[in-house]
């Protein structure tokens, strides 16, 4: 694989699964083969089913960059989450409410994938935004 700055790898991370629709079908070439899974667990399979579940509850689901910082082999990012809650969601029925949450994301890059995956997602605004008014 191509040697990429651990923001670029960390960027793409975001675009190629976050933002896209078959997202859970492209870790395996963007993940590395000893990852590991901070945020969610069991690795790529944790992952995968975090992906799964927001995209089933939010599917026009985007992560929009707004600051990454990278360094040798780790890169920080900071994200917007806007979606619109269209399916069922941690025991929500879907609302049909717009979401706009922070996240925050730091990766280890290794061989230019990735290697190990910290987030902190702001769960609690987002459960709130849910709430009837």
């Amino acid at each position: 694989m191509p040697d990429r700055s651990s923001a670029d790898v960390a960027t793409r991370f975001i675009e190629n699964i976050w933002n896209s629709p078959d997202g859970a079908e492209q870790l395996t070439e963007t993940l590395h083969p000893a990852y590991r899974d901070h945020a969610y667990g069991r690795g790529s399979a944790g992952l995968a089913s975090a992906l799964n579940e927001l995209r089933a509850a939010f599917p026009d689901a985007r992560f929009e960059i707004e600051d990454v910082i990278g360094q040798a082999e780790t890169a920080a990012v900071r994200l917007r989450f806007r979606a619109t809650h269209l399916g069922p969601f941690r025991g929500l029925q879907p609302t049909g409410r717009s979401v706009d949450v922070q996240v925050f994301r730091w990766f280890r890059v290794e061989d230019g994938r990735i290697a190990d995956h910290w987030a902190l997602f702001d769960t609690s605004t987002l459960l709130r935004q849910l709430q009837p008014e």
